[in-house]
């Protein structure tokens, strides 16, 4: 059994601490000069930031992340190249790149994981972006982003995996800059009680969400043995809070996550010195449990099950379905009455033409590739025979199971990957049921939320967890990576969707908790 959920903190921890693609709106006058804002700072000369932060877990150190941004000429060959040919330099047409690289190493259920992310912004001499790559890569899966500038307004991306390529177009507001020494300077700038709202593009997921950056208080911080002044400013993304200490220079000494993950000031020497070692360590797996309070002692056969949840989670979108009832709702938590799933009352005919509302779970994504020659191919070997649409979704459910190794893996999901490489957690997994689902015409949607389960060595304990629902008549909820085709009732849905929608999960991290208040044991159908 393999629950993992780290893949979702990543490439959130990633985009907050490196502020990714942002966009002012409550000071609009930044823009009228960011001209001469900018030039004062490339006097300077052609480095312009150098930043260097080591991630910590509990105290531990678990890698690091590094900002730089140049005036690389070299970066660009058609800039290049054309300053050649004219023979002479291009000035203010010049090209300035913004560089991260984030790597992490740490153990998940016992196994050493190490993860990479890096990410590459080029802006025109009028530091207007012009392109911009990303890539998160680990053990078992690679993923990689290109945006570049198209038509007014857009931009072409082309989305890279082992697997597969997709190309599509998106929209990017051509006032749009890349983390830079301004937006530090904007944020230096804030007094205890001022507070400013930011768009950010995180490249990974491709989320456009917006971010509050609030001071809260001017205090010293120690570091490197000398004392600074510097302003304390809560970072708000997604519902969740990040505090940040920035000195009078604009300049990052501490970050603090709700998750328990730190991120402060460091040198080369420091963090290069360590960059080959493993996490010793607390497992990070057992840190990211959901505290809750009562055992459950055979989970897979709970028929009834009564919680309730503490924590602000009224702003989700999925704590209500035909499995889960509101009974009742207090200030800060809510009572839920959870059903294991039952065998469907109503089974369509497999094939059965399908509602029209249920046509947007039909449609492939980047990465729910359902329209692959090689997923329908191997889609349709597996429900072949199948005289229902229960039967084809069984089938499915029970041939990802296992065909599939259960590994921790922190990725960005990809069906066909996963397919091809056949490895990986419950993401991978419900990806894939997904994807092969919907190339026979079986309407299906991610679940995201928590579970319980029992870990070898650990106590039993609700974990984020994600899993398939399937139209089959009636929506159903299975699990192809413990292999049960029917859910019991300690599955409790959060949110529907893929890593957009996943992204709403930060909001409670760290910041719920589970009272079991009454459960009901019984076999569950199958």
């Amino acid at each position: 059994m393999r629950i993992n959920f780290f893949k979702i903190i990543i490439v959130a921890f990633w985009l907050l601490m490196n502020a990714w693609l942002i966009r002012y709106e409550a000071f609009p006058e930044k823009f009228s000069e960011a001209g001469g804002g900018y030039r004062a700072l490339l006097q300077r000369g052609p480095l312009i930031l150098d930043s260097w932060m080591q991630i910590e877990s509990r105290g531990t150190p678990i890698g690091y992340s590094h900002t730089w941004i140049d005036t690389n000429l070299e970066s660009s060959p058609r800039l290049a190249s054309l300053s050649r040919r004219s023979g002479r330099s291009l000035g203010d047409q010049g090209v300035y790149v913004v560089r991260n690289q984030t790597v992490l190493n740490f153990k998940i259920m016992g196994q050493e994981q190490w993860v990479g992310v890096s990410a590459d912004a080029e802006l025109d001499g009028q530091y207007c972006l012009q392109k911009f790559s990303a890539v998160m890569f680990s053990s078992l899966y690679t993923t990689r982003i290109e945006g570049k500038r198209g038509r007014k307004g857009f931009f072409d991306i082309t989305m890279k995996t082992p697997a597969a390529v997709r190309q599509f177009e998106m929209e990017i507001p051509d006032d749009v800059v890349v983390y830079s020494p301004m937006t530090e300077m904007a944020m230096k700038q804030l007094a205890p009680g001022k507070s400013v709202r930011l768009k950010t593009i995180d490249p990974l997921s491709l989320n456009v969400a917006e971010v509050k950056v609030e001071a809260v208080r001017r205090e010293n911080m120690v570091y490197d043995g000398k004392s600074y002044a510097a302003t304390v400013l809560n970072i708000s993304y997604q519902g969740m809070i990040v505090s940040s200490w920035i000195d009078d220079n604009g300049r990052a000494l501490r970050e603090e996550t709700p998750f328990g993950w730190v991120m402060r000031a460091s040198t080369p020497r420091e963090i290069l010195s360590r960059r080959r070692q493993s996490f010793e360590g607390a497992d990070l797996f057992a840190s990211m449990a959901v505290p809750s309070r009562g055992q459950i002692p055979n989970p897979r056969e709970c028929k009834k099950l009564k919680v309730r949840l503490n924590g602000i989670v009224f702003g989700l979108d999925g704590l209500e379905s035909h499995r889960q009832i509101i009974k009742e709702r207090l200030n800060d938590a809510v009572v839920m009455e959870l059903s294991a799933q039952q065998k469907p009352a109503n089974i369509a005919g497999f094939r059965a033409r399908m509602p029209p509302e249920l046509r947007l779970f039909l449609e492939p994504s980047a990465a729910v590739q359902s329209d692959s020659q090689e997923i329908i191919r191997q889609a349709e070997k597996i429900v072949a025979g199948s005289p229902d649409s229960f039967e084809a979704a069984k089938s499915i459910n029970e041939w990802v199971y296992r065909n599939v190794v259960k590994k921790p893996t922190v990725s960005l999901p990809s069906a066909l990957d996963v397919l091809q490489r056949r490895e990986g957690d419950c993401n991978e997994h419900t990806y894939l049921f997904v994807a092969l689902a919907r190339a026979v015409g079986l309407p299906a949607r991610i679940n995201v939320g928590i579970v319980f389960a029992e870990i070898e060595g650990q106590p039993g304990a609700f974990y984020y967890h994600a899993w398939p629902a399937v139209f089959v008549g009636e929506w159903v909820e299975m699990d192809p990576t413990f292999g049960t085709p029917l859910v019991d009732a300690t599955y409790i849905r959060l949110i529907s969707g893929e890593i957009i929608d996943q992204m709403k999960l930060l909001g409670i991290l760290g910041r719920i908790s589970v009272d079991i208040l009454e459960e009901k044991m019984e076999q569950v159908q199958k």
